[in-house]
């Protein structure tokens, strides 16, 4: 049995450079980090805008923790997928479904048939799990299906792309997830 890579690692590579990851936008922290320093400034003996010594102390210790809180969302900074074609974010979803229907859930998926497979979820983690990676407008959709085999999922089928009509079925079967 040849070993399948899960739909995380290869997006990039299957999307044919339709899908790019991007880091989300510096600008937030850096303007926390100038707050910051500005604040911790205005403790500085040779400037007297402020008379008081213990607002200038509070106001130096706010300018800290806002300083560190900046570089900690410059580092901290996550990485998002970006759809080029519509500019959409494509974001991950899971679905669970019972061990028990993994024929079932076979077979409907190979024929595309997924909006049966709504009767066949279940609301907690089990056995089976879709993990889907597309944009909100379902304009396109990834998906794969996992299998749980003693401490962790392993991906039972190949990676899916799909586009149009079976990727408005998929977004219909994970709204009605939600609810």
């Amino acid at each position: 049995m040849e070993k399948m890579e899960a739909l995380d690692s290869c997006i990039l590579e299957i999307s044919k450079g339709k899908i790019i990851k991007k880091k989300s936008s510096i600008m937030i922290p850096l303007v926390l980090m100038v707050i910051g320093g500005v604040l911790m400034l205005t403790n500085n003996q040779k400037l007297t805008l402020i008379s008081n010594d213990s607002l200038m102390n509070v106001l130096f210790t706010v300018g800290i923790f806002i300083l560190i809180l900046g570089l900690v969302m410059l580092f901290m900074r996550k990485d998002k997928f970006i759809y080029l074609p519509t500019g959409k974010e494509v974001k991950k979803y899971t679905l669970d479904f019972d061990v028990k229907e993994l024929e079932k859930i076979l077979k409907l998926y190979n024929n595309h048939e997924f909006d049966k497979m709504h009767d066949l979820m279940v609301s907690n983690n089990s056995g089976i799990q879709m993990t889907l990676m597309g944009t909100e407008d379902g304009a396109v959709c990834y998906s794969q299906l996992l299998k749980y085999i003693p401490y962790s999922f392993t991906p039972i089928t190949e990676v899916e792309l799909h586009e149009g009509k079976d990727s408005q079925q998929i977004f219909e079967l994970i709204s009605k997830s939600t609810k």
